[in-house]
C-alpha cells in the first residue's frame, strides 16, 4: 500500500471512483487561491477537485485520477518546476490527460498526453 496521503478533497473524488460514476474531468487547483478556486469547483458536484495548497511539494500526495481527464486551475505565481513536476506524477498517476490552464496567460492552454504536448490558442 501507497503511504503517501490523499491530497485535499481526494477523498472524495476517491469515493466517487469507487463507485463507477467517473468525473467529467478532475480540478486540480494550484497557488496562492487553491482554496477560493476549490471552493468553486465544490460547486460542480460531478467534478471534485484536488487541492495542492501553497508550499507543499506535488511528491507529498498520491493522486487518485487514475483514468481520468485532470485540468490543472494554475494561478499566477506558480513556479513552472512545481507545474510540471505535478503534470509529471498526474500523468504517472495514471491520468488520461492533463491540461494545464492559466486563466492570465498569454497562451492559457496546455494539454498533456504521455510523451506529446501542444499549446492551444
Amino acid at each position: 500500500m501507497n503511504s503517501l496521503k490523499l491530497p485535499p478533497y481526494g477523498k472524495s473524488l476517491s469515493f466517487q471512483l469507487s463507485t463507477g460514476k467517473e468525473p467529467l474531468f478532475v480540478p486540480v487547483c494550484v497557488g496562492e487561491h487553491c482554496w477560493d478556486r476549490a471552493e468553486f469547483w465544490l460547486g460542480c458536484k460531478a467534478m471534485p477537485p484536488l487541492v495542492l495548497p501553497k508550499d507543499n511539494s506535488p511528491s507529498d500526495y498520491r493522486w487518485v485520477v487514475d483514468d481520468c481527464f485532470v485540468v490543472v486551475d494554475v494561478d499566477e505565481g506558480v513556479g513552472d518546476v512545481i507545474l510540471c513536476e505535478l503534470v509529471a506524477l498526474l500523468l504517472k498517476a495514471g491520468a488520461t490527460t492533463v491540461t494545464v490552464w492559466r486563466s492570465w496567460h498569454v497562451h492559457p492552454i496546455v494539454k498533456y498526453m504521455g510523451e506529446e504536448s501542444y499549446v492551444e490558442r
